[in-house]
């Protein structure tokens, strides 16, 4: 009798720790889990990186990785030829390869670099491996460009000061559409009719004081520091 019992305590104990294993492996299982999400420019990406970056500049993209791994092993995998080089050190952005194989030391909030080699399309994989084996493919996707030309903005109003065909015309709203790579209007051309012709790099706004009573025809347009004009925009205006 004792001797059965002894065998069904055994059974027992050894079901309880083979399930009380299986629970525990279960938790390691949910518990590891890579997570890779980027960040560019405060934007947040969470399946894959989808963006652009100029021709010959650098951008930090930031990655939120999970906290629980002591290292990171980082690969990536392109179609083709890649246009943006993408580096785990600043420093050695833009070489021939991209991240052929580095290992992160510690997980959480880390860079890798973005630089802009050539114009053109960069498609593919960072491939982020961790310590049990497991592997989480992200996808990039990057256009480099070289110059994204400014935009006018215009505004025309009839403000009759010093004369009743007095005007006034604004184009301090345009903008260069690549600003956060130091691009900036650097200069304003305003055309009146076929008799009145201003390029200046100091007036965002002028007053101009038209010949006649009639409908005038104004064309403006604003220019980079790349030199590269704006779509020219024109209006009318009767005084």
């Amino acid at each position: 009798m004792s001797k059965r019992i002894f065998i069904g305590m055994a059974v027992v104990t050894a079901f309880l720790f083979l399930t009380s294993c299986e629970e525990e492996k279960d938790f390691f299982v949910n518990y590891n889990v890579l997570d890779v999400q980027f960040s560019l420019r405060n934007k947040a990406f969470a399946d894959s990186l989808v963006d652009s970056v100029k021709f010959g500049f650098t951008e930090s993209c930031k990655l939120k990785m999970s906290q629980n791994f002591s290292s990171i092993e980082v690969r990536s995998q392109f179609e083709y030829s890649p246009s943006a080089f993408i580096s785990l050190k600043k420093d050695e952005v833009g070489g021939e390869f991209d991240i052929n194989k580095g290992v992160m030391t510690e997980t959480g909030e880390k860079e890798i670099f973005i630089k802009g080699g050539k114009v053109g399309n960069t498609l593919g994989l960072l491939i982020f491996k961790d310590g049990y084996g497991k592997e989480v493919k992200k996808k990039v996707k990057l256009t480099v460009f070289e110059n994204l030309e400014p935009v006018t903005n215009m505004q025309i109003e009839a403000i009759k000061n010093i004369s009743p065909y007095e005007i006034e015309i604004n184009l301090s709203n345009s903008y260069d559409r690549d600003a956060i790579y130091g691009g900036k209007i650097v200069e304003f051309e305003y055309r009146i009719g076929d008799f009145y012709l201003l390029r200046t790099s100091k007036f965002s706004s002028i007053k101009f004081v038209l010949p006649q009573k009639g409908t005038f025809l104004i064309k403006c347009r604003v220019k980079d520091n790349n030199g590269v004009y704006s779509v020219e925009k024109t209006k009318e205006i009767t005084v």
